[in-house]
């Protein structure tokens, strides 16, 4: 797993800054229905800063420099990235295989 803790840290004491400086924190948790709550993400969906080899050792070293639409929605529901988890090879080779097996059924 790939952390990032220090950058989580100082954004959860945004959060608690900005929660201690709102005088309407129901209307504040309506706006961010996730404020503060920590999450990490597979590997394969980019996260500004950190590695993303999509499970390829070919790509190591590779780092994210945008976030992937999902992690986007999160970080804007106001949730925090904590880390990634590693994306097996194998694991990526299954799900085509998969799609190419509910590709040729449907035909």
């Amino acid at each position: 797993m790939i952390f990032r803790f220090e950058a989580a840290l100082k954004e959860a004491r945004e959060v608690d800054k900005l929660i201690s400086s709102t005088s309407d924190v129901d209307q504040l948790f309506k706006e961010k229905p996730f404020l503060g709550l920590p999450f990490t993400t597979k590997e394969c969906f980019a996260v500004t800063g950190l590695s993303w080899t999509t499970g390829l050792v070919r790509r190591k070293g590779k780092k994210a420099d945008f976030d992937a639409p999902t992690v986007k929605m999160m970080r804007n529901a106001g949730a925090i990235p904590i880390g990634r988890q590693i994306l097996i090879r194998i694991m990526l080779y299954g799900i085509i295989s998969v799609f190419k097996l509910k590709t040729i059924s449907v035909k």
